[in-house]
């Protein structure tokens, strides 16, 4: 997703990504309508995460957004998710670094696998749509490493004429370690591997 946000007009990536010239954790993320942005610190490890197959629509708005949105001084980055297949649908897409020219590139020894599976639940009135991610990548620095997995789970259900229910849930894990050439002076940041862990459930109602 950051991919396609960073050759977006009046967004930048230096550090993270920036939008009108605004601080990274000035930008409010959303998946179907839901804030997925930490609350205290107004990161997001999502963006990264989420697979690009599974997103039907994405909203970037820059100024003037209503009330119906806050949280966000720089802008909103809307994310609409595709809805199940109504037959079972599968794909498996992977990458590596190492089976061709850029193995010697910045992205260096990354490995990069997603899947999708698509289908009906129980009834042709419940589909469902499930996504997973697995990005790991080594750096071209003296060490440094960073990893990623994401699931990503939506279910449909329109038993009801005219209103579809929408039950959601996505959950993402990552550890990394940075390389700084002050480690040197300070040995202990060496061995310092933060971990990131992420759980959002959430449920709407639309009438159609």
């Amino acid at each position: 997703v950051s991919d396609i946000l960073r050759v977006q007009p009046g967004i930048v990536n230096r550090g993270g990504l920036h939008l009108r010239g605004g601080r990274s954790g000035e930008i409010t993320y959303m998946i179907d309508g839901v804030p997925i942005s930490d609350p205290l610190f107004s990161s997001v490890n999502t963006s990264e995460m989420l697979n690009r197959n599974i997103i039907s629509e994405m909203q970037i708005i820059s100024g003037t957004y209503s009330a119906e949105y806050g949280n966000a001084m720089s802008g909103i980055i809307n994310i609409t998710t595709k809805e199940g297949a109504a037959e079972f649908s599968a794909e498996i897409d992977a990458k590596s670094t190492a089976l061709g020219i850029e193995k010697e590139s910045i992205e260096q020894d990354r490995h990069v696998i997603r899947t999708n599976f698509s289908g009906v639940l129980f009834s042709p009135k419940i589909k469902f749509m499930l996504s997973t991610t697995y990005d790991d990548r080594d750096s071209y620095l003296p060490w440094g490493y960073r990893r990623q997995g994401n699931i990503f789970l939506k279910v449909t259900d329109r038993h009801i004429n005219n209103v579809k229910l929408n039950f959601g849930a996505n959950f993402s894990q990552g550890k990394r370690k940075n390389y700084s050439h002050s480690y040197k002076y300070i040995p202990d940041q060496a061995w310092y591997e933060p971990n990131t862990k992420s759980q959002m459930f959430y449920t709407g109602i639309v009438h159609t």
